[in-house]
């Protein structure tokens, strides 16, 4: 996704996954960064955006609620655009769907947990096997 944001907070689209935000790349052009990203999602982006435009480079990742609850990641980086004058005329914003590659992370943790559950399962069951104060309880020799 590629996205021109001007002084003005409006979003002018040279390229925007249409299921991405849910409009199309006509939809976008001329409306305001608030309305295509909704609430949510501005309210955590919106100072990344402010110093982006005061010229600096930035680069952010956000996690967005799609229509019928699925959760999606982007990273995102913000480019200043300067005029002829080197004033910040707006700034470029690119980003990449990351949702797999976050769900790939979450699987790993996942797998991770359950590997140590496994371990400290497998060790108290081996110690829970071991004879107690050096006596065999299964042959009865408690001396």
């Amino acid at each position: 996704m590629a996205t021109l944001i001007t002084r003005r907070s409006t979003a002018t689209s040279t390229k925007v996954t249409p299921d991405w935000f849910g409009y199309a790349k006509e939809e976008v052009l001329g409306r305001s960064i608030r309305d295509v990203v909704g609430d949510e999602v501005y309210t955590d982006i919106s100072h990344h955006v402010q110093q982006a435009l005061r010229g600096q480079r930035v680069s952010y990742e956000y996690t967005m609620r799609r229509p019928g609850g699925r959760v999606v990641y982007a990273r995102s980086e913000l480019v200043p655009e300067l005029d002829a004058h080197g004033g910040v005329a707006g700034c470029f914003v690119l980003s990449v769907n990351i949702t797999d590659l976050k769900n790939a992370q979450a699987a790993l943790v996942h797998a991770q947990k359950m590997e140590a559950v496994g371990q400290l399962t497998g060790g108290l069951c081996a110690r829970l096997q071991q004879p107690v104060d050096g006596r065999d309880w299964q042959s009865g020799d408690l001396a």
